[in-house]
């Protein structure tokens, strides 16, 4: 199972998204994932440009999130993102 599968398999029983939000959310967890691989794997920034870039891209997944997910979802995701 794929890192993004398991992730959305995750937040399922709590956000109860069809299976159209279903594919969307994890289709942006695959967008974000690739862009945190990419700032662990980059040895030119410091551990704290890393850390600051992580925040920043943590920061707008949760944004991008609401609109793939309906008001109260996005409350909830954004209540539980932290847990998960």
């Amino acid at each position: 199972m794929s890192e993004a599968m398991r992730i959305t398999k995750a937040y399922q029983p709590r956000l109860v998204m069809s299976a159209d939000q279903s594919l969307q959310f994890r289709g942006k967890v695959v967008e974000f994932l690739i862009h945190r691989e990419w700032v662990g794997e980059n040895l030119d920034f410091t551990p704290t440009e890393k850390y600051k870039l992580l925040k920043r891209i943590s920061s707008r997944e949760t944004s991008e999130m609401a609109a793939v997910l309906e008001a109260y979802r996005w409350d909830e995701y954004r209540r539980i993102k932290k847990l998960i």
